[in-house]
């Protein structure tokens, strides 16, 4: 892939990985030097002169993130869930309150959210982020379910994953998951 000349080389990765379908958030982090390069080039036109061809970003991919909370362990719970395309634009955010329930039970009812509303979006390819080691092993097969709660509910993500042509599932640390776990406790407070 060329390079383009007006940016660093960091920012050039950026935007190389923009073309290739990864996020943006992926890529480079709020408060990244090369993320504030390259949305600036963006947003300037792409920084040519002369025509270019536009910037397709496809929405049939996107990033999933989901989380689930519990006040009480079981006790009142929410979920929250973002969906983000390819260039880190959020196409949802939102926090739902879903009852009593346990942290896991939470944390399998955001993933089902997060999935049914990619299909809502019509979306073919979606990777999953979660900060639930346990959810994410036992949806990858990992570890074995042995609750039957938490057993119908991984059938049910089984389920949906098989309507979509590529998934895959993947641990995220809870610092990259605050803003949707923000959600999931926004939606506890409201009364």
């Amino acid at each position: 892939m060329p390079r383009v000349a007006r940016l660093s080389p960091a920012a050039q990765r950026v935007l190389e990985g923009l073309l290739r379908g990864r996020s943006l958030e992926e890529l480079a982090p709020s408060g990244d030097p090369a993320r504030a390069e390259v949305e600036e080039y963006l947003t300037s036109g792409l920084g040519a002169t002369r025509p270019t061809r536009a910037l397709r970003v496809p929405r049939d991919r996107a990033v999933l993130y989901s989380d689930g909370a519990s006040r009480g362990n079981p006790g009142p719970a929410a979920i929250g869930i973002r969906v983000l395309d390819p260039s880190g634009e959020e196409l949802v955010a939102e926090g739902h309150r879903i009852g009593q329930a346990t942290n896991n039970v939470a944390e399998y009812r955001g993933a089902i959210a997060a999935l049914e509303k990619a299909r809502e979006l019509r979306l073919t390819e979606i990777e999953l982020r979660m900060d639930s080691e346990l959810v994410v092993k036992q949806i990858k097969g990992e570890y074995r379910v042995k609750e039957p709660t938490l057993a119908d509910l991984k059938r049910e993500v089984d389920r949906l994953l098989a309507g979509f042509r590529a998934w895959s599932v993947r641990h995220i640390p809870r610092a990259q998951n605050a803003d949707t776990d923000q959600l999931a406790n926004e939606a506890l407070d409201e009364t």
